[in-house]
């Protein structure tokens, strides 16, 4: 790649990821958020319940879904440990420790969970919250099809 083409590249770059906002090229009239970028809660629900942090993902938020879902990884991990000690040692302690960890770890899955949703709902609002009007500049988009998208957005 040459210097000017290079040198092009990273200013388009740095556009892109200056925006604050997201960008869609075919935008509705009315100024209304189109029904595709809607987050469903239930599915963000159910997508964290089956895979850890991709009701996050889908949510619009994946970092939120980290902290449950180690918390939640690592007392499964104690209470599978405990079990083991239990079922060879039978003593009260690792049966009290598989319990606790158990409980522990339900609490967590609820708490990613409900994270996941109320992730979705946030996003949701924010959605419907976006001006109609987008800001001039250039962005970066991804197309229903799971593309990206560039576009110039000019303001007369």
């Amino acid at each position: 790649m040459t210097t000017s083409r290079y040198a092009v590249f990273l200013f388009l770059v740095a556009g892109a990821l200056s925006t604050a906002d997201h960008a869609c090229a075919q935008e509705r009239e009315d100024g209304r958020t189109p029904e595709s970028e809607v987050r469903d809660l239930r599915l963000a629900g159910f997508l964290e319940w089956v895979l850890p942090v991709v009701g996050h993902v889908y949510a619009g938020d994946a970092s939120a879904g980290v902290t449950p879902n180690l918390v939640f990884g690592g007392t499964f991990a104690v209470a599978v440990i405990a079990r083991q000690k239990d079922l060879q040692s039978r003593e009260l302690k690792w049966r009290t420790l598989f319990v606790a960890s158990t409980l522990t770890a339900l609490g967590c899955k609820i708490w990613a969970i409900s994270s996941a949703v109320a992730t979705a709902k946030r996003t949701n609002e924010l959605l419907e919250k976006r001006p109609a009007t987008r800001n001039p500049g250039i962005q970066l988009s991804v197309t229903p099809a799971g593309r990206f998208a560039m576009g110039v957005v000019v303001r007369f």
